[in-house]
């Protein structure tokens, strides 16, 4: 959307206005920023901007604040692109640096800083292995009505996922299912269309109520491979940064491992991504941001985020978020070597 140069610049200013002040920006805080412009053209600017829905009005007699379309052309094309300064960059090394040297030692501390840099809340998710296949799938009895299912996969993992039953599945449609699964899937590379040819399997087969149930698990341990570990800071944070109703949705996601898996399996490469609203393609986050980063690592590439309110420093968000992914790589590469 082409609006202008003075309006882009008018858009500038409300964006940063609010954000820092969290109150309507009206058009004598513009002038006086804008400087050489009457107020009444101003006034005008501000009025089509609204308009074309990029502004909004509160109250009639009230300032105006940006929508999410307007943080998006902010971030695209207004918003100044800036490292963290120096001195920052070296608190965030030395803080990623210090404790335990594990690649899920590090996500953690990652997430707890990021949330507080931002006073967001933050998530990592370990490196997605491309390639990963299935080996066996192991459904073991552990007690009456209680089963273990284990996916094992070819860089050696045992992916254990427990399921209890309302009764016995019975030890012939145990064996048919364990068969079944082994002769049909050994050795397929575990992805979506894994998934979608188990399920059809699960028709075929016609269990009973507890088989399926078992099977469900077996599917569930599937996604667990595929998803990854997930590390979360910040919800605390979150909750006095957002309104009431954009933080519980944000806590609900936060509760469903898959996903935020999901999510944070659409943040590839090495520069940060803003999702706003929609851009998700998540429900729960139609009035929040999203700020994330791939990083890579010698096992394949994950990512980090920071989610929030839209009303956000985006400057300072984005800048955290590239700068903390790319330490991740390097400090994972570092422990390769």
């Amino acid at each position: 959307m082409e609006i202008g140069e003075r309006r882009n610049e008018i858009l500038r200013i409300v964006v940063n206005g609010y954000v820092e002040s969290g109150e309507p920006v009206g058009s004598k805080a513009v002038a006086e920023k804008l400087g050489g412009v009457s107020s009444a053209t101003i006034r005008n600017d501000m009025a089509e901007l609204e308009r074309v829905g990029l502004l909004e009005q509160p109250h009639t007699s009230s300032g105006r604040v940006p929508t999410v379309e307007a943080y998006r052309i902010f971030v695209n094309r207004l918003m100044p692109k800036e490292p963290l300064p120096e001195a920052v960059r070296s608190e965030v090394l030395a803080e990623l640096r210090s404790g335990a040297p594990s690649a899920s030692a590090l996500l953690d501390r990652a997430s707890q800083l990021l949330s507080r840099m931002t006073e967001c809340a933050s998530v990592a998710i370990t490196p997605y292995i491309k390639g990963l296949r299935l080996m066996k799938m192991n459904l073991i009895v552990a007690d009456r009505c209680v089963y273990v299912v284990v996916a094992v996969t070819n860089d050696g993992a045992a992916n254990p996922r427990s399921c209890r039953t309302r009764g016995e599945v019975p030890r012939e449609e145990l064996e048919l299912l364990s068969r079944a699964i082994n002769e049909r899937f050994a050795d397929r590379e575990i992805n979506a269309a894994l998934a979608e040819d188990m399920e059809r399997l699960c028709a075929e087969l016609e269990l009973s109520g507890d088989g399926n149930a078992l099977f469900a698990a077996a599917l569930a341990t599937l996604s667990d491979c595929d998803s990854g570990s997930v590390y979360i800071g910040g919800v605390s944070q979150l909750l006095h940064r957002a309104d009431a109703v954009t933080a519980h949705r944000v806590v609900e996601l936060l509760d469903r491992r898959e996903a935020i898996s999901g999510l944070l399996r659409r943040i590839h490469g090495h520069s940060a991504t803003v999702m706003l609203g929609e851009d998700s393609a998540e429900e729960r986050l139609s009035d929040a941001a999203v700020v994330g980063c791939g990083y890579g690592s010698p096992s394949g590439e994950g990512s980090v985020a920071l989610i929030g309110p839209v009303r956000l420093n985006y400057r300072d968000a984005v800048a955290s978020v590239d700068f903390i992914a790319k330490t991740i790589s390097e400090l994972l590469s570092d422990e390769y070597r």
